[in-house]
């Protein structure tokens, strides 16, 4: 402590340590304001000498990673996920998913370098952290504020957190970005997997497909029929209509089929433009494993 002091004074350290007792990883302003004032009526101006002391680094404007000891860089002080958070959400909503949450929840044995991420359209900020994907969704492909799509998730032991997609709203998102997922076969595999786990909600990725409506919701009936959940489409999914629309089932185009080799499925209207034989052997290989 004295050579804490002795670089950044008395208040500077009570800074650090009272956001040790928050359980924090991370000091915000304007939000942190409550506590940051009453140690200090400068708190920005001393948040700002914390950090060319090297004792915080720097997250953009006014947010602020804490630099433990023995580490040379803010990756090294904060997860990705943590860095995301203080990068969007003073812009609005926002959830880790796509790829980061499939493999997240264990829906891939992907590993990517990148963080990839959602936010409404229009609240996209200009300036983002190197390794931040960020797609911004419309409001009616937004999740609903009930919480079953979007959940809190702990940074760690400490007392902050982030947002990202349930699996359920994982899925789906697959169906409606499969180039921020690793491919189609990557999304197809997931969902073949996801078939083998006892605690997915497909009563609530129907009720997502189903909000969201028009082409995601024939997708989502095509893949569930070839997972051989018939009785779940007619249950939960409401009767498609107009099915005169041919909506291309990999929205990625990955596979380039010409028109006259994909195959329309007459249930649901969706043109599959991936083999045949590769969507169920895909099926068939993540089920195996």
């Amino acid at each position: 402590m004295a050579e804490m002091q002795k670089t950044v004074g008395s208040k500077g350290a009570l800074i650090l340590d009272e956001a040790a007792r928050r359980g924090r990883r991370t000091i915000r302003w304007p939000e942190d304001s409550d506590w940051l004032e009453e140690i200090t009526p400068a708190p920005q101006r001393l948040l700002n000498r914390l950090k060319d002391n090297g004792l915080l680094y720097a997250a953009g404007s006014s947010r602020f990673v804490i630099a433990p000891a023995g580490t040379r860089s803010i990756r090294q002080a904060a997860s990705a996920e943590l860095l995301a958070d203080l990068a969007l959400r003073p812009h609005g909503d926002y959830y880790v998913g796509f790829l980061s949450a499939l493999i997240a929840h264990h829906l891939t044995d992907l590993h990517s370098g990148a963080t990839y991420v959602a936010v409404r359209q229009g609240s996209r900020p200009r300036r983002l952290p190197d390794g931040l994907i960020v797609a911004a969704l419309p409001q009616d492909s937004w999740p609903a504020p009930a919480g079953e799509e979007v959940e809190r998730v702990r940074v760690g032991e400490s007392k902050e957190f982030f947002d990202r997609s349930t699996p359920e709203r994982t899925l789906v998102d697959g169906l409606l970005r499969p180039d921020l997922c690793g491919g189609i076969e990557t999304v197809v595999g997931a969902w073949a997997r996801a078939r083998e786990r006892s605690e997915i909600r497909w009563s609530l990725v129907a009720e997502i497909a189903a909000r969201i409506g028009g082409a995601t919701l024939r997708r989502v009936a095509f893949l569930l029929g070839e997972l051989g959940f018939d009785r779940l489409v007619e249950t939960h999914l409401p009767p498609i209509a107009g099915r005169a629309t041919t909506p291309l089932f990999d929205r990625s185009r990955e596979y380039d089929l010409p028109r006259k080799k994909m195959r329309r499925d007459p249930a649901t209207g969706v043109m599959v433009n991936v083999p045949r034989d590769y969507l169920r052997g895909w099926i068939a290989g993540a089920s195996a494993g």
